[in-house]
């Protein structure tokens, strides 16, 4: 049977230290982890195992941080919105910004940058726009960052007030992140970008009012 637990972590104090905590719980045997900086928490998945708790903790403890177990209130939101979802009911661009879906398993299925515009800079800007955030985007595209060795950036504002999408101010650039509906909504152009086909949610990306990319996601 899976778990799900959410520990407040002391000791974090930038992403490279929340990167290499995370990768190492994912080492485990049936672990699933997302660690954030930012809010010093991890969410951890794991199939229930004699003991296998305590060793997760034990892990944390060799790295010198300091575990300490949270109540998960939200729980319940998460899984009525999840069944929502597998009903049809909610679109899986509102739920990819609810930071009560942490664990919701989703997977990039292609990145489309724009001409004169590279695939890092997609993953930079839209990493760092969601770096502060605990949705289920924000853990997918730090782990896209992660493994091509991409350096994000603290933004200096971040509007989370959308469910479906959010701005952020990065390096002194207007960043915007999120879905069509979105970003119609912020009156943003996104000539050039086509039909991606069903059972795939698109996630724009403009920086200053240009449009820099997409990435598709599909649930897993």
């Amino acid at each position: 049977m899976k778990q799900k637990r959410r520990l407040k972590i002391a000791g974090l104090e930038n992403i490279a230290q929340s990167a290499g905590l995370e990768k190492a719980l994912n080492r485990i045997q049936g672990v699933r982890a997302y660690v954030n900086a930012v809010s010093g928490q991890a969410t951890i998945l794991y199939k229930d195992r004699p003991n296998k708790w305590e060793y997760i903790l034990n892990r944390i403890d060799d790295f010198g941080y300091v575990p300490e177990e949270m109540d998960l209130p939200e729980m319940e939101a998460a899984t009525e919105a999840v069944e929502l979802f597998s009903n049809a009911k909610v679109g899986l661009d509102t739920l990819l910004f609810s930071p009560a879906l942490d664990g919701l398993q989703i997977t990039l299925c292609d990145l489309i940058a724009e001409k004169q515009v590279s695939a890092e800079q997609v993953i930079y800007y839209a990493a760092s726009a969601l770096c502060t955030s605990n949705c289920p985007a924000a853990h997918l595209f730090a782990e896209v960052a992660q493994a091509n060795g991409i350096p994000l950036t603290f933004p200096q504002r971040v509007d989370t007030t959308a469910a479906d999408g959010v701005s952020a101010q990065i390096g002194g650039q207007s960043c915007k992140l999120g879905s069509f509906a979105f970003m119609i909504r912020q009156m943003e152009d996104l000539t050039g970008i086509g039909d991606f086909g069903e059972g795939v949610c698109p996630v724009y990306l403009t920086v200053d009012g240009a449009l820099l990319g997409a990435a598709v996601i599909r649930a897993s």
